[in-house]
């Protein structure tokens, strides 16, 4: 059954996988695609954002060597992150907004009126998928601040509907010079997933491989 869905990555290399997907989806007939949202978390080191620009801040290397000297202290990240909540929320809103809207838009569509002849509906019920490259310190920083934002939305504003959260993640395996250090970060931050989804935090999780199908629309 097809669900309006959003992609948002959180880090560069997560935004070349989104990338991708959005390539993926000209495929498919506008009326469909028109269901998956996609964006991406920016941060410029003190201003957070979202983008649905994914190449302007994509990192298709997938070289992690890179990225090191790039990283900033979880700590640090968090701080900055909490002092952004309140710009962050406005911005969820509206991508949130989006994906209903997306809905209510394609309802009226010959997809939607095919659909239908064929015992198909457009469900009610909304995805959200968050793409991470679980080595990155920047995600560990963001990820469940993300989380945690995403769930109050719901609880708060948009209590009419259900929808399920799921987490994308990018092991080390899939980049080139990964090191110790990063198959040790991946560690941590997994170790952390675990303690908080058993502590009560809802998340699902899939773990992509070279040549995964990331998504389709339906």
């Amino acid at each position: 059954m097809p669900k309006p869905t959003i992609l948002l990555a959180l880090d560069p290399h997560s935004a070349a996988f989104c990338a991708a997907v959005k390539r993926q989806l000209q495929e498919f007939p506008a009326e469909q695609s028109c269901l998956i949202q996609t964006y991406t978390l920016t941060w410029d080191g003190q201003t957070f954002g979202f983008s649905a620009d994914l190449d302007q801040f994509a990192d298709t290397s997938f070289d992690l060597a890179q990225t090191h000297s790039k990283q900033a202290y979880v700590s640090k990240i968090r701080t900055q992150f909490s002092e952004a909540t309140g710009e962050l929320q406005t911005a969820l809103i509206e991508l949130l907004k989006t994906a209903d809207q997306s809905k209510e838009a394609m309802s009226t569509t010959g997809y939607a009126y095919a659909a239908k002849r064929q015992g198909m509906e457009i469900s009610s019920s909304h995805r959200i998928y968050l793409m991470l490259s679980v080595s990155n310190q920047f995600t560990r920083g963001v990820v469940f601040e993300i989380v945690r934002l995403i769930r109050w939305l719901f609880t708060k504003y948009f209590t009419h509907i259900p929808y399920s959260l799921e987490a994308l993640l990018l092991l080390p395996g899939l980049f080139t010079q990964a090191t110790t250090t990063d198959y040790g970060a991946a560690y941590a931050l997994l170790k952390e997933l675990d303690y908080k989804m058993t502590s009560g935090v809802e998340l699902r999780l899939q773990v992509l491989k070279k040549h995964h199908l990331l998504i389709t629309a339906g």
